[in-house]
């Protein structure tokens, strides 16, 4: 493996780790997010149960989304994307911005106490990486 596509692999590992730490805070939280209290106004025992319920419902399925890309992304990563496969390349960018793009507005919406920074970081992780890792297809 080259040098820039090592660097890259690095880079998308710690994406994937990332990826993978809000899966698990998500997928196993018992109380709604700080942030989410403060754009709601109120603490969740406020909350009606159904609402309460609602949200950590909403963060099992938004964990479970975060656990496989995580996965997804290590498993390209260490087979085919490692050794060049130019269309993992575009599998991990194209699923990781659907994701990351959207959350981020969805963050900014949410205000400035939600984990916008991180999505932000992420994002320039992925074009980062994939940049470094680019090779130009060959014209034959």
């Amino acid at each position: 493996m080259d040098k820039k596509l090592r660097i890259a692999s690095i880079m998308l590992y710690v994406y994937s780790a990332v990826t993978l730490l809000f899966g698990f805070i998500y997928s196993f939280t018992s109380t709604i997010m700080p942030y989410h209290v403060k754009f709601l106004g109120m603490a969740q025992e406020q909350l009606k149960p159904e609402v309460a319920a609602l949200f950590l419902t909403s963060y099992r399925v938004i964990g479970a989304c975060y656990l496989s890309l995580g996965v997804v992304v290590v498993m390209l990563v260490k087979g085919p994307f490692s050794k060049g496969d130019r269309w993992t390349w575009w599998t991990i960018l194209v699923t990781g911005l659907i994701v990351l793009v959207p959350l981020l507005f969805i963050t900014l919406k949410v205000g400035l106490s939600s984990p916008w920074w991180v999505v932000s970081i992420l994002i320039i992780i992925l074009i980062v990486a994939m940049a470094i890792s680019w090779k130009p297809t060959s014209s034959k």
